[in-house]
């Protein structure tokens, strides 16, 4: 899940998230982390899944509300975060047979083409660049909601977003 913030945008009171494309304001967000999370998981040989979060990473969201499509996101993730609450998997996750994060500490993604299918779902491609290697990926991709955030006094945009993609790419 993540939430943006705008960056010196104001607005007077606070209101219940809306999903109502009028309500969006445009402009630069930039991710709050302290409400934003980046999970993962991975096939152990097809026998089970073991799961992952990263917890160092920054994005930045340019919207255009009233050309949503020109609208455009850049996450960057810092891979050397990868915790998977085990010590151990940890260690595997930063060697070469992961992530390798002495030779590449970062994995970025950088839309190229949103696909609005309702009021608040779209497609989201991208290419991530992980490991050195740049593939498009597929995200789909839930509005949950604009609105004032009444702490930050700023407005702010939610979303969720998941993906797959095979590690051997």
């Amino acid at each position: 899940m993540f939430l943006f913030m705008a960056i010196g945008a104001k607005a007077a009171e606070f209101n219940p998230p809306s999903t109502t494309k009028s309500d969006i304001v445009g402009g630069k967000y930039v991710l709050d982390k302290s409400h934003a999370n980046i999970f993962f998981s991975v096939s152990h040989l097809g026998f089970s899944n073991y799961f992952g979060k990263f917890t160092d990473f920054d994005a930045i969201l340019i919207v255009n509300p009233k050309r949503p499509k020109t609208s455009n996101i850049e996450v960057v993730i810092n891979t050397e975060s990868a915790d998977s609450g085990n010590e151990k998997l940890n260690e595997k996750y930063k060697s070469k047979d992961f992530f390798d994060v002495a030779k590449f500490p970062k994995a970025v993604f950088k839309s190229t083409e949103l696909d609005i299918k309702t009021d608040t779902t779209a497609v989201l491609t991208g290419n991530l660049t992980l490991l050195g290697t740049t593939k498009p990926v597929k995200l789909d991709v839930t509005f949950n909601g604009t609105a004032l955030n009444p702490y930050a006094k700023k407005n702010a945009l939610g979303f969720s977003a998941k993906g797959k993609f095979k590690r051997s790419d």
